[in-house]
């Protein structure tokens, strides 16, 4: 019988939850969830204090049908409000803070990834193990990835370039999580 060849599987394509949050806005890249994101025409808030990162996305699931199914149009819009209010608060004695989109995009993954984990992490779990699955099938199990339980779920973890503001990112987040925190209860 002859050998199956192996078939060798990039890194960033074994970032599932990477992946997974792509998937939600109907994407495979990051490139082609950030467009022109990139741009400082994007960058700051807008009249009503939103970010324009959020119009871009808002615009985006409104005209991807497969994203309207998984995201939340009036869910976007309250991360993008909890992202502003904690950049508010961070560069209140720093001189203010304008985030760049691939700061953004970190945030906004890590707003509805604590959502969704204190707000029904049961469901959560079964929706990404079964883009796990999908993701094997896919690939014709090239990618085969160890499905999550309860116990693994609690851990993020970020990977960004030196100077990409990992800092700045980890004290947002630590707001990030004590808000999910608070509003789930398990804190006073």
């Amino acid at each position: 019988m002859p050998r199956r060849q192996r078939v060798q599987v990039q890194f960033n394509n074994r970032l599932i939850l990477f992946k997974y949050f792509l998937h939600l806005f109907g994407k495979e890249t990051l490139q082609g969830l950030a467009g022109n994101l990139n741009g400082q025409d994007y960058e700051g808030l807008d009249d009503n204090q939103n970010t324009y990162f959020w119009r871009y996305l808002d615009r985006l699931c409104a005209t991807n049908s497969e994203a309207m199914q998984r995201i939340n149009r009036d869910s976007l819009k309250i991360y993008d409000e909890h992202i502003c209010k904690y950049v508010k608060h961070i560069g209140e004695r720093r001189g203010g803070i304008v985030l760049k989109y691939f700061q953004y995009i970190s945030l906004l993954f890590t707003e509805i990834y604590l959502d969704r984990y204190f707000s029904d992490k049961y469901a959560f779990l079964a929706d990404l193990n079964s883009f796990i699955d999908k993701v094997s099938a896919d690939t014709e199990g090239a990618v085969n990835i160890t499905h999550y339980t309860l116990d693994t779920m609690n851990k993020l973890a970020f990977m960004s370039a030196t100077g990409s503001g990992k800092t700045l990112i980890m004290h947002i987040n630590i707001l990030q999580f004590l808000y999910y925190l608070k509003r789930s209860n398990r804190l006073s």
